[in-house]
């Protein structure tokens, strides 16, 4: 056979590699997002029919705490009682242990007279049925990490497939250059179909020389540079054009990316990251996951450097969407903003319903940005748990207590009237000192508090009541801040 003729036939028994990648790679991703997605649909319907139960669970609460303390409308609030009774029992068809509980509370509801004790055994049950409902959706959840991690771990291989099968043809095609250039015409052909394999490649793909000069960059990766980013070469400082931030929040430098690291004869797997184009405005970001291998010669000096880039951000969607989902906060186990709309609002009808009165906590831990800069988030976040356990022994089991998100907290106490404005501060005000006396060691935790009511003679909405209670509570850090200054 001719020499040019080999080279060509090697050529194209290259390209054919590189297609086969491409295919392989596709079918990965494909696969693994099928696998995922299967999962997550089973595991969200699951998380949904427990966020259901919980909620029905506490409905019949608010009920029967309602039908305690009014006994004139006892017997209606006995029958939308039962009415959650029936509905929970429907929704727990699936676990004949949980069935047992509801059949166990069935009589003691039919014979409730409004006696606390009857009061207290009721909620006792419903809550314990409650707990093994949350320790059921936390293990489902644990079922759906499993599952993402399925997806995550086809899509991180078929990633790796991809960088290590271009880099090798790159170096390959590298090191024939002299050979293919003698048969021109034939490469110039065999090149077109490269091309199309490239640009068809759902991962984006960057080669550059040692010296930075661009080899390739595919469509999906130009996507994820901007129309601004150079295209003669790969800058050494890319971030007048990018911003690159890793999940915990901190900036990658640009000798950390995965095509700096491979210039440098450095392999890089799945280095995650969220990146964002600055001169485009409407850009919200995309999270990419980004492998890189070295390209080495015949004297093992790196000629070329390749990155694969996988676009996370559907994956990451995903998850946020399932975790919204759920009424409990991951850190502190309250329930999360979700699931005191859900609770609160529900409660907020009855007693608007009923004339019956409930307080609106807001409350704030003080200092929280200064601790983590200076002793770390994790010390942040176990400040975090404290305050929540603060709560928790502060306020009853039958209140409905969240974290809103970062430093924040709401609770919305049942029964509550303006009359027991200064006892719920003073007993708020001994559970944070008794905190304070046992952990000597770690920073004091301190609070800003608002304080509100529902007043059913001129009732506001559950917003409006939030919005005064959060008013509030800036006034007394204000407040705090002045006497701190004064000292």
């Amino acid at each position: 056979m001719p020499r040019g003729t080999t080279t060509v036939f090697d050529a194209t028994k290259l390209i054919f590699v590189a297609l086969a990648a491409a295919v392989l790679s596709l079918t990965c991703v494909i696969a693994g997002m099928f696998v995922a997605r299967a999962r997550l649909l089973e595991a969200s319907a699951w998380v949904r029919h427990t966020s259901d139960v919980e909620l029905a669970v506490a409905t019949c609460r608010v009920h029967v705490r309602e039908a305690q303390v009014s006994a004139v409308t006892r017997p209606a609030l006995l029958v939308q009682a039962l009415a959650d009774i029936a509905l929970i029992k429907r929704l727990t068809l699936d676990n004949p242990l949980q069935q047992r509980r509801i059949d166990a509370l069935l009589p003691l509801l039919r014979a409730f007279s409004g006696d606390a004790f009857q009061a207290t055994r009721i909620d006792d049950g419903l809550q314990e049925f409650g707990v093994v409902e949350s320790s059921l959706k936390d293990a489902r959840m644990v079922t759906l990490v499993e599952a993402t991690h399925v997806g995550w771990l086809a899509s991180s291989a078929s990633a790796a497939l991809t960088v290590f099968l271009v880099a090798t043809l790159f170096g390959t095609l590298r090191r024939h250059s002299k050979k293919l250039e003698r048969v021109d015409s034939e490469l110039r052909r065999e090149g077109a179909l490269l091309e199309s394999v490239m640009e068809s490649m759902v991962d984006g793909i960057i080669a550059i020389t040692p010296s930075r000069a661009f080899l390739h960059v595919n469509r999906a990766a130009r996507r994820l540079l901007g129309d601004e980013f150079p295209s003669g070469s790969f800058p050494k400082d890319w971030r007048s054009n990018l911003e690159c931030v890793y999940e915990d929040g901190t900036e990658m430098t640009p000798e950390d990316g995965a095509l700096s690291r491979a210039v440098r004869g450095l392999s890089t797997d799945n280095l995650v990251y969220k990146t964002r184009q600055r001169h485009d405005p409407t850009d919200a970001g995309t999270w990419v996951s980004a492998s890189g291998r070295p390209v080495h010669g015949r004297d093992g000096t790196v000629i070329a450097a390749v990155v694969a880039l996988r676009d996370l951000t559907e994956h990451r969607r995903q998850q946020e969407q399932l975790r919204a989902m759920s009424m409990s906060d991951e850190l502190t186990r309250l329930n999360n903003r979700r699931g005191f709309s859900l609770l609160a609002e529900q409660h907020a009808r009855v007693s608007r319903r009923h004339k019956v009165p409930f307080g609106i906590v807001f409350a704030d831990l003080n200092g929280l940005k200064l601790i983590n800069d200076s002793l770390g988030h994790e010390m942040g976040d176990q400040m975090i748990r404290s305050g929540a356990d603060v709560l928790r022994r502060t306020f009853r089991e039958s209140d409905i207590i969240a974290r809103l998100g970062g430093d924040e907290f709401v609770a919305l106490l049942a029964n509550a009237d303006p009359s027991m404005h200064d006892a719920i501060l003073e007993r708020l005000r001994a559970c944070l000192a008794e905190r304070n006396a046992i952990d000597v060691q770690g920073p004091p935790l301190s609070l800003s508090v608002g304080l509100t009511f529902f007043d059913p003679s001129h009732p506001l909405t559950l917003p409006e009541l939030m919005v005064e209670a959060d008013r509030l509570m800036y006034l007394d850090k204000r407040q705090r801040g002045r006497a701190v200054a004064e000292l």
